[in-house]
């Protein structure tokens, strides 16, 4: 506005961020006005003017001018953030983190993410604003490694990334089963019980990720003369031996094999027991020696 021998005056309103326009200032001939700023912070402006003659008379005030905003650019740059890891099932792992504390107030974190495992695979940087990603994590002896990095933004604008993190890895472990192996008890004699098959247990047998073989033995077939020994069991190459069969007379061993011992204990008329002989099978069932079958039963004549 040109104001020809008399002074021009001017008035300023203002917002801040998607906020209302505030009052016009009051008139000054100062044709600026000066505001601190915040980082990130969008301010919006428009200014009117008049002629002044005295305090008892000015021109009309022109309309409003164009409006003009500026949006003050954020400088800060923040660390990267710590990464928390947390299972979430057998095959799926969260990697979360937290807004960094330095970012500037009326701004939050975006962030860039890499990821990798042991298989070759790499995203590459993958921009987000999320504070928790879920990979998965289900091959069982396999590395798989995070890293970010952070920036300050808001709506109006965005500061530099940070530096890249250390990155962090998780290791999927192979789990552990409970093992039980029993091998076949074995066949019934004339006068002699079978053999208790061998047995072998663990409560936290380590595996990996491969195929196991299993082998279950069944029992050895009862007769009136030698029964037939147990069959072995096996597991991932753990063999348990089958129990021998009974035997068919009192001091009769029955039938035996890979150190299974046999059937074959009578009580004769005066109530003295009596033995099978070689290749007699350990006490009943258990993991002994040559994992041997448990001894035969016996019968009284």
């Amino acid at each position: 506005m040109a104001c020809s021998g008399f002074t021009t005056q001017y008035s300023f309103a203002s917002y801040t961020n998607a906020g209302a326009w505030s009052s016009y200032t009051p008139w000054s001939t100062t044709p600026s006005v000066t505001q601190s700023a915040s980082e990130g912070y969008k301010y919006g402006y428009k200014a009117q003017s008049r002629c002044y003659v005295s305090t008892t008379y000015s021109g009309t005030p022109s309309t409003d001018g164009a409006e003009t905003d500026y949006v003050n650019l954020i400088t800060t740059v923040p660390a990267a953030p710590a990464i928390n890891v947390s299972l979430i099932d057998w095959q799926t792992t969260n990697y979360s983190w937290s807004t960094p504390s330095s970012c500037p107030l009326g701004t939050t974190g975006n962030y860039q993410y890499d990821y990798r495992n042991d298989s070759g695979y790499n995203s590459g940087w993958v921009t987000t604003g999320v504070t928790t990603i879920g990979e998965t994590t289900a091959h069982f002896g396999y590395n798989y490694y995070v890293k970010i990095k952070a920036q300050c933004a808001n709506a109006y604008t965005a500061g530099g990334w940070g530096s890249e993190g250390p990155e962090v890895g998780y290791l999927r472990p192979f789990p552990s089963i409970q093992v039980l192996i029993v091998a076949g008890g074995g066949g019934g004699g004339g006068k002699g019980g079978g053999g208790a098959g061998g047995y072998y247990y663990n409560g936290s047998y380590s595996i990996g990720q491969t195929t196991y073989g299993v082998t279950v033995g069944g029992g050895g077939a009862g007769t009136t003369g030698v029964g037939s020994r147990g069959v072995d069991s096996i597991f991932n190459g753990i063999t348990r031996y089958g129990g021998g069969g009974g035997g068919d007379s009192g001091a009769d061993a029955g039938t035996y094999g890979s150190g299974a011992g046999g059937g074959g204990t009578q009580h004769n008329s005066s109530n003295s027991a009596s033995s099978g002989t070689g290749g007699q099978g350990r006490n009943g069932g258990t993991a002994y020696a040559n994992n041997n079958a448990g001894s035969g039963g016996w019968r009284r004549l």
